[in-house]
């Protein structure tokens, strides 16, 4: 009896970390408009007809195939449509090293992709963690952010104690007290 429960709880055990990573995947993954929930389930169903395990016995037979399906699923799931658009891609060049179809190497809208990675890209690179490498590579430019920096720095320190001289006016004009 003992050994039937211990297996029962070990699946309910994976069923509930199953539940919470996909619980997670939905709180990470945000919110999807209409447009790019229809592209989803277009894309969705065109993997469907390729790999789903009912459909295709190399799938079943296929670890690659099999892990693909689950990502599908799962970025299905979170209405994912450029996650799916690169497990399209995925599928169709595992399948063809399965021998089970036609590779094609057109990637469509592929304008549209290339241009997108150029703003994530051009995002990126204008991030401060990614700037700061370059001014750390020239002393001129660490110099030059050095002094900036600096300047910053008494900005602050000369506004903190006009902040400081406010609160003693404060506090001997017989307003409020502040501690501290």
């Amino acid at each position: 009896m003992e050994e039937y429960l211990d297996r029962e709880l070990a699946v309910y055990r994976e069923y509930l970390t199953r539940l919470l990573e996909e619980n997670e995947a939905a709180e990470n993954a945000g919110t999807s408009t209409e447009e790019e929930a229809k592209k989803a389930a277009k894309i969705y169903r065109r993997l469907a007809k390729l790999i789903h395990p009912d459909i295709c016995p190399a799938a079943r037979a296929s670890a690659v195939l099999a892990e693909l399906w689950l990502r599908i699923t799962e970025a299905y799931r979170c209405n994912d449509a450029k996650a799916l658009e690169e497990l399209e891609f995925l599928v169709k060049r595992a399948l063809e090293a399965e021998g089970e179809g036609v590779f094609e190497k057109d990637i469509p809208d592929i304008e549209d992709r290339i241009r997108e990675l150029k703003e994530e890209t051009e995002e990126i690179v204008s991030t401060e963690p990614y700037v700061f490498k370059y001014i750390t590579e020239d002393p001129e430019a660490a110099q030059a952010k050095k002094a900036e920096l600096r300047s910053e720095l008494r900005q602050y320190q000369k506004y903190r104690k006009e902040l400081l001289e406010i609160i003693r006016q404060m506090e001997n004009g017989g307003g409020v007290r502040i501690n501290g």
